[in-house]
């Protein structure tokens, strides 16, 4: 899969502080979200509710990368995942909308991939998995069976 990376303008977001257990924590809001794969120099903005220290609710939680950003999720969170209405911009221009787990694609979604193709169906772990179809730039289509990122078959129809 590709990674994930937006291109959006933002202001300075101050140092992170990651909280014990996979955590990053909002320095304005102090609002904690989950972080399945901590890296140095990173950073979140949350803006939303929070609940028990947890981002919680309707919001827009922006990702940043030495003080660049490159991950914007919106929808709905709970306990500091997004759980409702899920939809992952990237810099590269990507856009994701589905279940996601861990703040990652796991589940059912589709990728509007920014060179015009788009994948829909099957996500474990931000990897395509099982069942999808994935549709050409010319909007023809096949189907595609995966297995954590790896394709395993296709057929056109």
């Amino acid at each position: 899969m590709k990674k994930l990376l937006i291109g959006l303008a933002c202001c300075a977001v101050p140092a992170v502080a990651l909280a014990k257990g996979g955590w990053i924590t909002d320095q304005q809001s102090g609002c904690q979200i989950r972080n399945p794969l901590p890296m140095p120099d990173e950073a979140v903005s949350w803006s939303g509710g929070c609940k028990d220290g947890k981002a919680d609710g309707q919001g827009q939680l922006l990702w940043l990368a030495k003080n660049k950003l490159f991950l914007t999720i919106e929808g709905v969170f709970e306990n500091g995942q997004c759980r409702q209405q899920c939809a992952i911009s990237t810099k590269g221009g990507n856009k994701y909308v589905g279940e996601l787990l861990d703040n990652r694609p796991h589940g059912t979604g589709t990728m509007n991939y920014a060179d015009g193709t788009k994948y829909s169906g099957g996500w474990s772990g931000g990897k395509k998995h099982g069942k999808g179809v994935f549709t050409g730039k010319d909007g023809a289509s096949q189907k595609e069976l995966w297995e954590h990122g790896k394709k395993i078959s296709d057929a056109t129809h």
